[in-house]
């Protein structure tokens, strides 16, 4: 999300509120001022406190980024995370932490203020410390880099999105970062590249206005250029935005942009975040979207364009009224064939991915108030249960789906009934769900925010 938040505070102290588990029972009726949750998922607890926009984990800790800088958790319980250290670092907006080894890194968009990269050094997480700081220029006017951060080659690089390229920063000496160069992606379409993320395989895929683009890097790469083009999008992916500017029916793959991506290794699909707030009502307004990957006998690329499989919207259309919602999808995770997928206000839809060609919703957890920029797996939960859901203004929720005994999201694996079909054994463990609409959605007016005197930027959320 760019230059779509107006702030008005920073990030309260994190305190765990606790919760009780009763299975089913924590679902509630889609009451204005209540929460809105499938029988199979439940709040644990809540890390309260506004301001919360990405995660990363290593290690069994949980490394938040806030506008008020780098927390610190320890998740050894995925259950009660544990606050571990802080670092005060107020900035916005690094909307997709970044880490390896003993750095993270954590931008300020230009768009905002100005560009800069902060390399911070978490050998002990309990005391992270600032190890350097890049200013890359750029102002709100014209742009520039720093909207993400990602690692490359175990963070030896850092590939910041600036504009419609990326900006290669060599840290093989994380105390004295060195720019090498901006270089354009054939995904960037001259308006914006939005992130980068490696798959299974060691692949960096760009994301942005015109689809996806993968690189593979050379062992040996030294920050000149990006790597080897191994695969890219279709027509399909290519962004309608300026011929739209989001008045058309939102029925393109792409009307806004390609906003992040998740491979598995060796995997002939790649998952895909669509993001769309740039129009007046909710239809197409942000999907989930799966598309095919041609690859060898190996898993390698072979590259042929990628195409869309299928795409996922929420129920929430303009048909019946202009909702007072922010309707687009954002960052996601994937555990065991169930994708857990942030959506602004919309919550957490749970996705069950294992056809491609045929996703569907098996949960949800819509809270009031909320704007969900991101979920993620427990990486020390191995039933595959454990979620936190980043709560731009609660904080942080976790919670449990509960997953079923049988078919394909189950965490056992365990057969379905005889004779079952593929379509069968997966409804038969967990069912297609609409999630109900929240009325004031279709009852409140949609609204604007103040212009923020720290960002210069003004949304309908303010937190």
């Amino acid at each position: 999300m760019r230059g779509r938040i107006a702030l008005v505070g920073l990030l309260c102290s994190l305190v765990l509120v606790p919760a009780t588990r009763s299975g089913a029972q924590i679902a509630l009726p889609p009451d204005p001022t209540g929460l809105v949750a499938s029988p199979n998922v439940s709040l644990q607890g809540t890390l309260a406190g506004p301001g919360v926009i990405g995660a990363r984990f290593q290690d069994g800790v949980m490394y938040v980024t806030g506008t008020s800088g780098l927390t610190t958790f320890d998740i050894s319980n995925p259950a009660a995370p544990a606050l571990l250290g802080a670092l005060p670092l107020p900035h916005f907006e690094n909307e997709d932490v970044d880490l390896a080894g003993d750095i993270l890194l954590i931008s300020n968009d230009a768009a905002e203020s100005t560009g800069i990269l902060y390399v911070i050094d978490i050998s002990d997480p309990a005391s992270p410390s600032l190890l350097s700081t890049t200013h890359m220029g750029g102002d709100p006017v014209s742009g520039g880099p720093g909207h993400t951060a990602s690692c490359v080659l175990d963070c030896s690089f850092a590939w910041v999105t600036d504009g419609g390229g990326i900006r290669v920063i060599d840290l093989r000496d994380p105390a004295a970062p060195v720019t090498i160069g901006t270089f354009d992606t054939p995904v960037g379409g001259g308006v914006v590249t939005h992130d980068v993320q490696v798959d299974g395989d060691g692949l960096a895929w760009v994301v942005g206005f015109d689809g996806a683009a993968a690189y593979r890097l050379a062992p040996d790469y030294d920050g000149q250029g990006l790597g080897e083009l191994v695969a890219v999008t279709d027509e399909a992916s290519r962004s309608t935005y300026l011929e739209e500017i989001g008045l058309g029916d939102g029925s393109n793959p792409n009307d806004f942009i390609h906003h992040n991506s998740l491979r598995r290794g060796g995997d002939d699909v790649l998952f895909v975040t669509e993001e769309d707030y740039a129009r007046p009502g909710c239809r197409g307004a942000g999907s989930f979207q799966s598309w095919t990957l041609p690859v060898d006998e190996e898993g390698n690329p072979t590259g042929a364009e990628l195409s869309i499989l299928d795409l996922w919207t929420t129920e929430l259309l303009a048909d019946l009224a202009q909702p007072a919602a922010l309707c687009s999808a954002h960052y996601f995770d994937l555990r065991r064939n169930l994708v857990a997928q942030g959506w602004y206000e919309q919550g957490v839809r749970f996705l069950d991915v294992h056809d491609p060609g045929d996703i569907r919703q098996v949960g949800y957890f819509v809270p009031p108030t909320s704007a969900t920029w991101a979920a993620y797996f427990a990486p020390t939960d191995p039933s595959g249960e454990i979620v936190y859901s980043l709560d731009f203004t609660r904080g942080i929720d976790v919670l449990r789906f509960d997953r079923p005994d049988t078919g394909p999201l189950s965490p056992t694996g365990r057969p379905c009934s005889p004779g079952t079909s593929k379509k069968q054994c997966a409804e038969e463990g967990s069912p297609t769900l609409i999630a109900p609409i929240r009325p004031e959605w279709l009852t409140a007016a949609p609204t604007a925010g103040a212009p923020s005197p720290a960002f210069g930027f003004a949304c309908r959320i303010v937190a």
